[in-house]
């Protein structure tokens, strides 16, 4: 079963991010949009900001759980904010916007998670807060996490190069479940 790629980007790296992971895993990809509430402009990133700091989830469009099976690998995508999870990466995990969140707790069982995050700070050091605390969402929902990777992007506002992002990518990704063989 080819993996699934959720990610969030607000400024392009972790969509770069995900673009590598397709190359190399061939998996689905489904972006995590939310629902309009103002994040245009420096209000928006400091709204952003804020939200994340206070570990309040976003609204999210869609139904980006649907495509999440048992025994499916899932690499999950997004920036570290504030020295926390984006809140659509909260929100996805906690089922904020789906209307039934048991639907999406469940949707969870058994299923293999790899998280990487991306982040401006290039020693990461908060990656390891955030990747605790997101196991521990995973955890909840019955999901179980593989790895947990932090990957150093651009600063706020800027688009990692790709090819910093590739090497930091190409790097892990011959490790992980789904790898093309060779």
């Amino acid at each position: 079963m080819e993996p699934l790629i959720i990610v969030h980007s607000r400024d392009g790296s972790c969509s770069r991010v995900a673009e590598l992971l397709r190359e190399h895993l061939a998996g689905g990809e489904v972006r995590l949009l939310q629902e309009a509430e103002k994040r245009r402009g420096v209000f928006g990133f400091l709204r952003s900001g804020f939200q994340s700091a206070r570990e309040r989830p976003s609204r999210l469009l869609g139904q980006p759980w649907n495509g999440v099976s048992p025994g499916r690998h899932l690499y999950l995508v997004g920036p570290i904010w504030a020295g926390r999870p984006s809140p659509a990466i909260r929100a996805f995990l906690l089922g904020a916007g789906a209307g039934d969140a048991e639907t999406v707790a469940a949707s969870l069982q058994d299923v293999p998670v790899h998280i990487l995050t991306v982040q401006a700070d290039p020693k990461r050091e908060r990656s390891g807060e955030v990747h605790t605390a997101l196991t521990a969402l995973v955890s909840a929902a019955g999901g179980s996490v593989v790895e947990t990777v932090g990957i150093t992007g651009a600063a706020p506002g800027r688009t990692a190069e790709p090819d910093a992002l590739r090497e930091q990518v190409v790097a892990r990704v011959g490790r992980s479940p789904g790898a093309p063989a060779g």
